[in-house]
C-alpha cells in the first residue's frame, strides 16, 4: 500500500476575509471548515465540471481539472486539484460564491 499523500489547501485571501467578517454565520463558517477537513480527506469529493463548461476565467489559468463543492442551497466553491510531488497533493479552491446567483453569472448559466 502506497504511503498516504499530504494534502495543501489554498484558497483565496477573500474567502479568509469572509469567514472573518460578520457577514459570515457560525453554522455557515461550520460548514466552510467541514469542507475543508472533507477536501483534506477526499480532495476530488466534489461534483466533477466537465472542460466544455468551464468559465474561461479558470480555463486560463492553465488548470487541469475542475470540482465544485455546494454547501446548502447558496456557497459554491470551485476548486482544483493538483500533485505538487510525489506525496503531495494541492487542493486550489478558486472562487467562492455566497449567492448562486453569483455562481450562475460567472458559469454562465443565468
Amino acid at each position: 500500500m502506497p504511503p498516504p499523500c499530504h494534502v495543501v489547501l489554498n484558497g483565496p485571501k477573500a474567502l479568509q476575509d469572509f469567514l472573518d467578517s460578520s457577514e459570515c454565520d457560525k453554522d455557515t463558517r461550520t460548514m466552510i471548515r467541514q469542507m475543508f477537513d472533507t477536501l483534506r480527506n477526499r480532495p476530488q469529493s466534489g461534483e466533477h465540471v466537465p472542460h466544455d463548461r468551464w468559465p474561461e476565467r479558470y480555463a486560463k489559468q492553465g488548470i487541469s481539472n475542475l470540482f465544485l463543492y455546494k454547501i446548502g442551497g447558496q456557497l459554491r466553491f470551485p476548486y482544483t486539484v493538483a500533485m505538487i510531488d510525489k506525496k503531495t497533493i494541492l487542493v486550489k479552491i478558486l472562487d467562492f460564491f455566497i449567492t448562486h446567483k453569483e455562481y450562475e453569472r460567472v458559469f454562465g448559466y443565468g
